[in-house]
């Protein structure tokens, strides 16, 4: 994807990041899709998992882990003992590979790995299913293909590992939902079909995926504009930016230093005057910065939400977003309410609401997880030097001994909190 649009759409994260991570932080991820809701939570710097209840599935004994969490076949790929080995999500070792890399499982339920330089794939069983004979391999994408390289030329496979678009290509993206990829030759771009033909010749400086209604993003003359799937200009290329349109039929353009939105016809309906402005979401809300203070308006381009923060992310499924206000964190809803006070010191990139309904914060120094409600459901605390954690009540819910029992650990033993979940 090109660059500058992917800048145009994180900017404001961008932000939110520069002047809200906090030193000295765990590190945690949370994601919508592992498996049974389960969170990542490091302690005692190794990693584990706990449910959405917060209790402890899977103790914390990794070094590291990858992609967020368990992919769609309830597999995790962790890092133990020097090597990386995938689990299942109660924690057993299902397949200990012995390459010099590997990757998450695709939905298709293949996994890239790397042997002697080439990428090939495995699948849920440990069985490599496409040997290793690309200088380079993509995960397979929803219409089961897979970018792959070969004698610097990019091409595509299919899940038997046949080459069903041959590698010629300078580059090449995913293919959208209209069956139209991108593609690179002679420094142009163009976009084929999944035949490997061609259907807009390669001639733009650069040309982005197809949107939803059907409109690509394309670079001329250093100017941006859009094209319909038949490669015929609907939208000359007057912006110096432009983002993907969003479910609405709005799209973020810049011009003359100034963000505003246009609809499918190219008309500026919402007029250029901010100084960024982001996609719509799908509760048809959209961030704005004035000032250098972020704020959120709707479709209308009426201001909904005030600019006012210093910090302030999109809106989670949960209908929640982060803002920070006076160095605190807090959340509203899409009515610019606060719900959670701010009242937390400082988050990381898990501090949004995940679909298992938790969120991380850091309350007093304390790092642990919030409901939507804001009420605690686990956060850490040392003993003696170790990390235990506790419940709202202060109950240590692990490991399961007392402070005396943590505090006077056998000597032998250099993890007083290494043990099996119940």
């Amino acid at each position: 994807m090109n660059k500058t649009i992917i800048m145009l759409k994180v900017s404001i994260r961008l932000i939110a990041a520069v002047l809200a991570i906090g030193a000295g932080s765990p590190a945690y991820c949370t994601s919508g899709d592992d498996a049974k809701g389960l969170t990542w939570i490091v302690m005692n710097e190794k990693f584990g998992f706990i449910n959405v209840l917060g209790k402890m599935v899977i103790p914390p004994k990794y070094e590291a882990f990858r992609d967020g969490g368990f992919a769609q076949n309830g597999l995790a790929l962790v890092y133990e003992n020097k090597k990386w080995v995938y689990i299942n999500t109660m924690g057993k070792t299902v397949i200990s590979p012995k390459f010099e890399d590997v990757y998450s499982f695709s939905s298709n339920g293949l996994a890239r790995i790397r042997e002697n330089g080439k990428y090939g794939y495995i699948n849920a069983k440990g069985e490599t299913v496409i040997p290793p004979r690309f200088e380079y391999a993509e995960d397979f994408a929803t219409n089961g293909l897979a970018q792959i390289k070969e004698n610097e030329k990019w091409g595509y496979i299919n899940i038997n590992g046949e080459t069903v678009i041959s590698p010629k290509f300078e580059a090449v993206g995913d293919f959208a939902s209209n069956g139209l990829a991108q593609i690179k030759e002679n420094r142009k771009w163009g976009y084929i079909n999944i035949n490997g033909e061609t259907v807009i010749p390669p001639k733009f400086e650069y040309a982005g995926d197809f949107a939803s209604n059907g409109l690509a993003q394309i670079k001329e003359n250093k100017k941006w504009g859009y094209i319909n799937t038949i490669g015929e200009t609907v939208i000359p290329p007057i912006f110096d930016e432009a983002g993907d349109f969003a479910d609405n039929g709005l799209a973020s353009v810049q011009k003359k230093e100034k963000f505003g939105y246009i609809n499918v016809k190219g008309k500026m309906v919402i007029p250029a005057r901010f100084e960024l402005a982001d996609s719509f979401t799908v509760n048809d809300i959209a961030q704005i910065i004035e000032k250098g203070k972020i704020g959120y308006i709707n479709a209308k381009g009426k201001i909904v939400i005030p600019p006012r923060f210093d910090v302030a992310d999109k809106f989670s499924v949960n209908g929640l977003a982060r803002i920070v206000e006076n160095g605190k964190v807090g959340y509203i809803n899409a009515k610019g309410k606060i719900v959670i006070p701010p009242k937390f010191e400082s988050f990381r990139e898990g501090g949004d609401f995940a679909t298992n309904g938790l969120a991380l914060v850091n309350n007093n120094g304390k790092w642990g997880y919030i409901n939507a409600k804001g009420q605690t459901v686990v956060y850490q605390e040392k003993i003696c030097g170790f990390d235990v954690l506790k419940n709202a009540h202060g109950k240590i819910i692990w490991p399961q001994k007392t402070p005396d029992q943590i505090c006077n650990r056998n000597s032998s033993q250099e993890n007083p909190t290494e043990e099996a979940a119940e």
